[in-house]
């Protein structure tokens, strides 16, 4: 999962749906885009593409989401 700083603009969203690569899948969000990554991120075309772009984000394992939710959750504000 990757956490955008603020929501794509067409032209990327353009760019990054056209990327088609064998064991990898993505969904674009408002401002995260969800990978399912057969090959480690490392070898990701989608990761050298999103470098190439120069996007603003941070990525996280969906193990690491469910594990901030939950702490989160258990906050108190």
């Amino acid at each position: 999962m990757n956490l955008l700083d603020k929501p794509p603009d067409d032209a990327q969203i353009a760019r990054i749906a056209e990327l088609s690569a064998e064991g990898e899948q993505c969904v674009i969000g408002d401002r995260a885009i969800y990978l399912l990554l057969t090959p480690s991120i490392l070898d990701s075309a989608f990761a050298i593409l999103f470098q190439k772009m120069k996007l603003t984000l941070t990525a996280r394992n969906w193990n690491t989401m469910n594990k901030l939710g939950e702490l989160a959750a258990q906050t108190e504000v």
